[in-house]
């Protein structure tokens, strides 16, 4: 029932759901934003704690000016008018990072004010547009902690975890494009500490009325049934869904974000996404013995079977084959 939170305190009746997408980076929140964003009755925001970057002459993420940006100017609108972008500017700096982890299991009054401010865009953009159902895909654990526990919205968070093969490949493709160097240790320490935080510290404090685990692989191999899960679990209508995601892909409507390296105005689900996750047999081993065997919580294993056809590498064939 939207009104009441597992912890005992209240959530204002009659207001819309929150929905908060936690993850690491590159776990495909963006995609299921996309996706849920697209559902009746709800709206697409993005990262939200990101909005203290909005300047109206900035480009949008959607390549056009943010002021021109038909889908973001009327609730970015309502947001300046309540100074929520300013306030922004002093509580939620470095929005993926993880710098107040603490909140998962302390309150303090930077939380709640953090939860205020968030509060101010929500309660600007259900004027605005008349959603029933916000999503926040800002993945901060800390902030998915603030939103559930002081919050005046009902807040439910759904963990995408992508396994950290995929979550490796993509840092060191970025990496190679920005000319950087890339360190899988480093990288691999925080894909670990991230997931274990929301998966270890909070999701048990929600529970599952209140926290939802999808994998990111399940969510591109089967999304029928995922996004089913997902809609139930957030009080969304999944009608049409699946088939708008995996034929003809639907299109983003969300706050305002600075552009981005790729183009997510249009998103589709396709299973070739997967192969790209696939290893060879020794970083499959270097992955494991760095944390990665962690993964098998979550129902990865070292050979990467869970795939729609499992890579079998060619030390590991019979002979013969």
């Amino acid at each position: 029932m939207i009104g009441t939170k597992d912890d005992g305190s209240a959530a204002a009746p009659g207001r819309p759901r929150v929905v908060y997408i936690a993850g690491a980076r590159n776990c495909g929140s963006t995609l299921l934003d996309a996706i849920l964003g697209n559902a009746p009755g709800a709206r697409s925001l993005g990262e939200v704690a990101g909005v203290f970057r909005y300047r109206s002459y900035l480009a949008c993420a959607c390549r056009e000016p943010a002021a021109d940006c038909a889908p973001c100017v009327a609730v970015l609108g309502a947001i300046d008018r309540v100074g929520a972008a300013a306030e922004f500017t002093k509580v939620s700096r470095l929005p993926l990072k993880e710098r107040r982890a603490h909140w998962t299991l302390i309150g303090t009054r930077a939380r709640r004010r953090y939860a205020e401010v968030a509060d101010l865009v929500f309660d600007s953009v259900a004027r605005t547009t008349g959603s029933r159902v916000l999503i926040d895909s800002s993945k901060n654990a800390s902030r998915a902690a603030a939103l559930a526990f002081d919050s005046r919205y009902d807040v439910r968070v759904v963990h995408v975890v992508r396994d950290g093969r995929g979550y490796l490949r993509s840092r060191r493709t970025r990496a190679a494009a920005d000319g950087t160097r890339h360190i899988p240790v480093a990288a691999m320490s925080g894909w670990l500490t991230k997931n274990l935080l929301i998966g270890s510290v909070l999701g048990p404090r929600l529970g599952k009325r209140r926290y939802l685990i999808c994998r990111y692989e399940d969510l591109i191999s089967d999304p029928r049934s995922t996004l089913d899960r997902i809609c139930a679990f957030a009080g969304l209508d999944a009608t049409g869904l699946v088939e708008a995601a995996t034929e003809q892909g639907v299109r983003r409507s969300h706050l305002y974000e600075p552009a981005r390296r790729v183009d997510y105005r249009h998103v589709r689900l396709d299973p070739a996404r997967l192969q790209s996750q696939r290893e060879s047999r020794g970083r499959n081993l270097a992955f494991w013995l760095l944390g990665g065997f962690v993964s098998a919580r979550w129902g990865y294993d070292r050979r990467q079977s869970y795939l729609p056809t499992a890579f079998v590498p060619v030390g590991d064939r019979p002979l013969g084959s």
